[in-house]
């Protein structure tokens, strides 16, 4: 596990207190997400059902005392207020009504050799393989992912000889997929959080369809790029799977 210098408050809010809150409800009215960016942090709430909306407030940490491993981590309304105290005052209104403020280090799986055993008879999956950056929110959908392709694999098998095998075939058909996300999760935190410039002024021009000024086409991200978003969209696990690990499985 590698720390990365940032760290997020996570809390839920009530829908209804922002809508009662005059400064906040125009950005509530209709159920969507809202998003802050800014150099080296960023805010996002969306809708997570019923009457509650998520908070995730991402910002940099100096030092390596919160343990990535906890995820209970509490922390108070004000510590997440002050770390954005010079964003926009919508924001740090949404923020006081937040409720159940938790504080998690974030932190990532480096790209491993492997993830079966010498043996073949152990292999990781999920977090345990790639655990990424929550820059494109797709760590559980990459998980689930998994488990798809390994119960295609370990069903080839016909035997416990077979193991090794279909847990290898499982690695060939996930790993690279998992790791350009896995890259490009990386990559759109760096997209999110540059300093303000020259660069930044053009990705928001970019972004906003008007022409830009720089001396190179600024990088919006990952969810800007169509052929990225079919990449991670149209992926049918299963059909690659059963197309692309079946040489391997029953070889």
């Amino acid at each position: 596990m590698v720390l990365n210098p940032m760290a997020s408050y996570r809390a839920y809010v009530n829908h209804s207190a922002l809508l009662s809150d005059p400064l906040t409800a125009p950005f509530f009215e209709e159920t969507a997400t809202n998003v802050w960016v800014g150099y080296a942090h960023h805010a996002i709430v969306y809708p997570c059902g019923g009457d509650l909306y998520t908070i995730g407030a991402t910002h940099p940490v100096t030092t390596d005392t919160h343990d990535a491993m906890e995820w209970t981590g509490t922390a108070e309304v004000s510590q997440a207020m002050q770390e954005f105290k010079e964003f926009d005052k919508v924001l740090g209104r949404v923020l006081s009504h937040a409720n159940d403020v938790k504080k998690w280090r974030l932190a990532e799986i480096p790209r491993l050799p492997r993830w079966t055993s010498k043996s073949g008879k152990v292999v990781l999956v999920g977090d345990s393989a790639h655990a990424m950056l929550q820059f494109l929110a797709q760590g559980a959908a990459m998980a689930t992912e998994d488990a798809a392709a390994l119960s295609e694999c370990v069903a080839r098998a016909s035997s416990v000889s077979d193991v090794p095998t279909v847990l290898r075939a499982f690695e060939r058909t996930r790993k690279w997929r998992c790791e350009i996300v896995q890259a490009h999760a990386r990559r759109n935190g760096d997209m999110i959080h540059m300093p303000d410039g020259e660069e930044q002024e053009n990705r928001d021009k970019k972004m906003a369809g008007v022409p830009q000024t720089g001396i190179w086409d600024a990088d919006t991200g990952p969810m800007l790029d169509p052929s990225f978003r079919k990449f991670l969209y149209d992926h049918d696990v299963v059909a690659h799977v059963i197309h692309h690990a079946r040489c391997a499985v029953q070889s």
